[in-house]
């Protein structure tokens, strides 16, 4: 698809969540609710994943990330760029697909199992006086089947991305959230936004 650019990893943090499926042989525990904890290491394990990796596979279609310790993440989309005074503006709009990826925050190893029905997010980062400051917001949507150690779930989500990263002073500042809905719970995560290219 001609509006993927892999030279723009996806900061956002992000996402996920699951289903699970057990067989006799090998049962799966019950799905238990994720914690409020285990929820946000869920989410900075994504956010980590989006801002550190880079497609190993883009063609026209899709581009495939590998995960940390396993697996890959499909992604496809669109993406789009416009500039007004001394403001250029680039949006980017994906669904994310993984397959079996294997990430995890805080000591939580987290198997992302599928998509349910995927995740989806949209993300416009304003980069503003030749890069004196940089905005973001968007939104990640949709849910994603986890396993957790002998638990399995699945995470719907429904969350609003914003932050921002201002270089105007001797060192970068600057910081961003996720708020909404995210495995059932009220949520909001605070976080900094890392530097590009740091």
């Amino acid at each position: 698809m001609p509006g993927l650019n892999p030279v723009r990893p996806l900061v956002s943090a992000l996402l996920v969540g699951a289903v699970a499926v057990g067989c006799q042989d090998n049962p799966v525990a019950p799905a238990e609710p994720l914690t409020l904890e285990e929820t946000e290491a869920l989410y900075f394990a994504v956010y980590g994943f989006a801002t550190d990796t880079t497609p190993s596979t883009p063609s026209d279609d899709e581009l495939v990330y590998t995960c940390p310790m396993g697996g890959q993440i499909r992604a496809t989309g669109d993406f789009s760029e416009e500039t007004a005074g001394d403001t250029t503006r680039v949006t980017t709009e994906l669904v994310l697909d993984p397959d079996r990826c294997v990430t995890g925050h805080g000591g939580h190893e987290f198997t992302l199992v599928d998509g349910s029905p995927s995740i989806r997010l949209q993300l416009t980062m304003s980069f503003v006086s030749f890069f004196e400051a940089i905005e973001m917001d968007g939104s990640m949507t949709g849910g994603v089947d986890w396993e957790l150690e002998d638990r399995a779930g699945t995470c719907m989500m429904d969350l609003v991305i914003s932050g921002t990263l201002d270089f105007s002073g001797t060192e970068p500042t600057g910081g961003g959230s996720a708020t909404g809905r995210m495995c059932g719970l009220e949520v909001d995560f605070d976080s900094n936004v890392d530097v590009p290219g740091s």
